[in-house]
């Protein structure tokens, strides 16, 4: 199956796990908004500067390791042989005229988390996978959004191991 990803969205699928790149693929196949992946990929040191201005709130030089560096399942950091686990996207505004507007609406962002997120779901019942989509608009996972999280990364996906 070929890609519906323009080339920097699939450059920023590189290393990324192939069940989170499926999920992802399905749902720019089915969505009525277009997306692009903005970041798979990260460095520690990119890691680091982002908690340092407070858009991220896991601190590497304290061991807390972002989801978007190349690990191992465990967690563990691994820059040669591990996997992403992670992307962020944006969203392009739908009127063909400003096509190359991104939008960062709560209402469309969470359009595409049902989506991404129930692709996940579907894919995790239909093939006993190991690994589940979290939303960074929905980080307890309880199904309440927009009005319980202490840090709402409404871009961002990542995958989870279904029996943590």
């Amino acid at each position: 199956m070929s890609s519906l990803f323009g080339n920097r969205s699939r450059e920023n699928l590189q290393n990324v796990h192939p069940f989170l790149v499926e999920i992802l693929e399905a749902a720019v196949g089915i969505s009525r908004v277009d997306f692009s992946i903005i970041e798979g990929q990260r460095t520690i040191e990119r890691a680091q500067m982002l908690f340092d201005t407070g858009r991220s709130k896991l601190n590497p030089a304290e061991g807390e390791y972002s989801r978007h560096i190349r690990q191992l399942p465990d967690g563990t950091p691994d820059e040669q042989s591990g996997l992403v686990y992670a992307v962020d996207i944006a969203a392009f505004h739908v009127d063909p005229a400003i096509r190359q507007k991104i939008i960062w609406d709560e209402q469309t962002l969470c359009y595409l988390a049902g989506l991404i997120v129930g692709l996940g779901d579907i894919a995790y019942t239909e093939t006993g996978a190991d690994y589940r989509v979290r939303w960074g608009g929905n980080w307890n996972l309880n199904g309440v959004i927009l009005h319980d999280q202490s840090f709402d990364d409404y871009g961002h996906f990542e995958m989870y191991r279904a029996y943590q």
